[in-house]
Formats: structure tokens, sequence, C-alpha cells
């Protein structure tokens, strides 16, 4: 049973490492420019490292050379790098840098897995405090039971050495295509106390503990949280969710738990499943919530007959928190109570231009399809079934039209759920234009696709120039 004011979430912290694994390789061609470093094996730190014939022989060699200043780009080739000075660590990064691995002998490809290797003594990377860094295409490993990452104030002055990749600090750090997978035994992916930037990063098949788990502040773009138990991501400070995937988690909270202040934008929560007994399939909150043109659908938290408090929330479980969707779509969830939302009574939510419809409560006796609670309605949203809901209606709503069902997801990174032509929620956004949380005008829809006209109710724009269902209802022309 989920207690108010708080997430269960199970998190065992083991020692085992984690591994910042490399992508699919991508063709790309190094430029060389001013503030360009290079490093290979086979390098000597007495070089120039300023051209790839003569690059340093670690990354610490360039970084220190006399020559760099914050901001310079360090590419690093393929091969094995561990610590050979006296850092003690071996990334040290003291000033901003952007460092780039995998780059093929010339320099020409970076089409290749490039290792920083503790060998089970080193801690892989060190940020001093203040300095703004990224890191991109690197495999980390072997740092023992040292955190693959430590932020430190000054040489000398770390925080305490963690199992698991973990900031401390408030010292801005980026990882860039980067991929966290396969991993078991109470293991987190990330854990950030600091201020953390994640882009085009990954975090797979993580299993006993959580992909993201954030105490600080964190902002993830493009990534994937998908297949981890028992939950996505844990966030208890401030998290924004750009253009993201969780997807396919299970457990308890399956997706998002949220204690903290989340804002998830164009951004897909699907396919996630608590387990038997537990609530909230695509998002549990007991802080702040916001979701901007985003899709909830597919999740579920079916229950047990012989649990009648479990179950609740297949989309979002709404405990004790403040939740507010946008231009959001909420549909195909299932839950023993409340398919798509279930706010309890110390709970607030408020839709607009939202779709709350076509989601599912039959199970074991439960009720409330699409809502269960009171929900509040700042206008121009579309529920399509309001029966065990208390409903504060606002201008422009569509309520109890059994709207549905919609188009099943599609899509490959971000699914969405198309709208077809004749649903009510074409056209059915606020005449004055669709607004985000800050009253900013929403121009695109959770693809990026123009808003045209008045705006549509939900996160799907229908346009028929980008409408992936348009030749089905072409007309039938005959020949005769």
């Amino acid at each position: 049973m989920m207690r108010h004011r708080s997430i269960s979430l199970l998190l065992a912290l083991g020692v085992t490492g984690i591994w910042l694994l490399l992508l699919l390789p991508l063709p790309l061609r190094a430029r060389a420019r001013a503030g360009t470093w290079y490093v290979a094996p086979g390098g000597n730190n007495a070089n120039s490292c300023i051209t790839p014939e003569q690059p340093c022989a670690t990354p610490n060699g360039a970084l220190n050379q006399a020559g760099f200043v914050a901001g310079d780009s360090v590419l690093v080739a393929a091969g094995r790098y561990t610590n050979t000075q006296e850092e003690n660590a071996v990334v040290w990064l003291a000033q901003d840098a952007h460092l780039s691995g995998g780059w093929d002998p010339a320099f020409t490809m970076q089409n290749r897995e490039t290792v920083l290797d503790g060998e089970n003594e080193q801690v892989v990377v060190v940020v001093l405090n203040g300095v703004t860094a990224t890191m991109e295409r690197f495999t980390m490993g072997n740092s023992g039971a040292l955190a693959r990452v430590r932020t430190c104030k000054q040489q000398g002055q770390c925080g305490d050495p963690s199992p698991y990749l973990t900031f401390t600090t408030p010292t801005p750090l980026a990882f860039h295509s980067a991929s966290f997978d396969n991993q078991q035994g109470g293991l987190t992916g990330i854990h950030n106390r600091g201020v953390l930037t994640l882009i085009n990063s990954e975090f797979l098949g993580l299993y006993g503990g959580a992909g993201i788990w954030n105490e600080g502040t964190m902002t993830v773009t493009g990534s994937m949280v998908s297949g981890v138990y028992p939950t996505g991501i844990a966030n208890y400070g401030q998290l924004t969710l750009q253009g993201s995937g969780v997807w396919g988690n299970f457990g308890g909270c399956a997706g998002i738990g949220n204690g903290g202040r989340l804002t998830v934008i164009e951004s897909a929560v699907i396919y996630n499943d608590v387990r038997s007994g537990a609530s909230g399939g695509g998002i549990c909150n007991t802080g702040e919530a916001v979701l901007v043109n985003s899709t909830v659908s597919m999740n579920g938290a079916l229950g047990s007959s012989s649990n009648p408090e479990a179950g609740r929330g297949g989309g979002i479980y709404n405990i004790t928190g403040t939740l507010a969707l946008y231009n959001s779509t909420v549909t195909d969830n299932s839950a023993q109570h409340g398919g798509g939302i279930y706010n309890t009574s110390d709970g607030v939510v408020t839709l607009q231009n939202t779709l709350l419809a076509s989601n599912n409560a039959t199970f074991f006796g439960g009720e409330g399809d699409d809502c269960s609670g009171r929900v509040h309605s700042r206008g121009y949203n579309l529920i399509g079934v309001t029966t065990d809901c208390i409903i504060e209606a606002g201008s422009g709503d569509i309520l109890d039209r059994g709207e549905g069902p919609f188009f099943p997801l599609i899509g490959t990174t971000l699914p969405y759920n198309p709208l077809p032509r004749p649903s009510a929620a074409v056209d059915g956004g606020n005449p004055a234009g669709c607004l985000d949380h800050e009253g900013r005008l929403l121009t695109v829809d959770q693809r990026g696709v123009p808003r045209q006209g008045r705006c549509d109710i939900g996160s799907y724009e229908y346009n028929e120039q980008h409408d992936p269902f348009f030749y089905l209802f072409l007309p039938i022309i005959s020949s005769q």
C-alpha cells in the first residue's frame, strides 16, 4: 500500500559500477580549429597535441597543456586510457572543457570505442567545483568501489566515494550520447545531487534501482529510460524532461516517481507497468508535476482482487501532489481505480487543452475509467467519461462524449496517438491559442508539427500534410 507524502521505491545500492557505454557508431568528421587538442595511444604529453600527427598520450596531458584555455575541446582516439599522473583520476577537469571520444587514429570518423580505465584503484573522472564540462562517447570502467565520477571543491577536497555514478556538489556536467545498460543488482544509472545535463543518452535494462535518481537540478533532453525495475526515474529535486521517452519500465511507480519539481515537455511516458500491490503505472506524484505537449499512454496499474488499495492510476497517480497538464494526451491506460488519472483527496489536478479519454478501469470491479477524484479545468479539455470524477468544468470543455478509441501509438522514438479527423479534439482547443505552463504560445505539437489555425486538444495536432493515416480517408475515384 502506498502511503501519502512518500513514494516507496526499493533502491538497494550495490557496489557494482556503472558503465558509460558507446552508442551506435556515427560517421562524423573532426574539424581542426583553434582550441582543439588531440589524444591518441602512442602519443606523448610532450608533443604539441594540437594536430592529429602530434597527439598527447592521455586526456590529462592535453588538459594540462600550457596553452589550454577554458572551453577548449579534447578529441580522444579509440583505445584504453589510465591515470599516469598525479591527479589521481583518469580525467581531471579543473576548467571548462569538452571531451569527445571514439575517434579513429586519423580523427576523421567517430565510430570506435574510447575506454577510461580506473584499474580498480582510481576515480575515472573528477570535476572541480564551478567547472562546466561535457563528455561524449566514452566507456567508463574498473573503478572498483570508487565512483566513476566525483565532483570536488578543489584538489584534495572531494566528497565521499560512491559505488555508482553520483554528483555531490553543484558542478555542471553534461553527458552526450551516453548509454547505461544491462546492469543488475541494486544499481542506479545516475544519482545526481548537483547540476547535471543529459543529452541523447539511454538507460536500458537496469534492475534493482532507478534509471535516474535526482536530488539536485537535472535536465534530460532527447533521451530514453527503458526496461528499468522498479522505477524508471525517481525525482526528489528539480527535473526537466524534454523530448524524451520513459518507456517499458516496471515495478512500483514504474515510469516516474516524483517527490520534487518535475516538468515534462514534448515527451512520452508509455508502456510502463506496476506489479501487483502497487499503483502509478506511468507517473506517481507527491510533489509538483507539469506536463506540456506530452503523451501518457498504454501504462498499467492493474492491482489485484485481494488488495483493494492497489491498482490506482494507470496513467498518473496523484497522491498528495500538484499536477497540471497542458495540451497533453492521456489515453489507453488501465488500472483498477482511475485508469487515466487517480487523484487523492489531498491532491490537486488541473487540466488545460488536454485530452483524457479512452482509458480503462474495469479490472476487479474498479471505477473511474478516465479519472477518479477531483479535477479542475482551465478550459478546452476533452474528457471521455466523468462518472467517477468531480469535475470543475471550464469554458470549451467537451465532457462525457465517450470519445475514442483513438489510433494506437505510432512512432519509433517518441510515440504519440494520432487523432482521427472526425474527432472533437480537432480544432477544439482554445481559439485564442494553446498556452504552456508559463503562458507561452505552443506553436508546435509533441512531434514538432506546427499548430495551425485553432489548435487541437491534446499533444497531437491534426495536419493532413503530416497525418500518418491520411491515405485511409482518401476518396475513391472511379476510372469510369
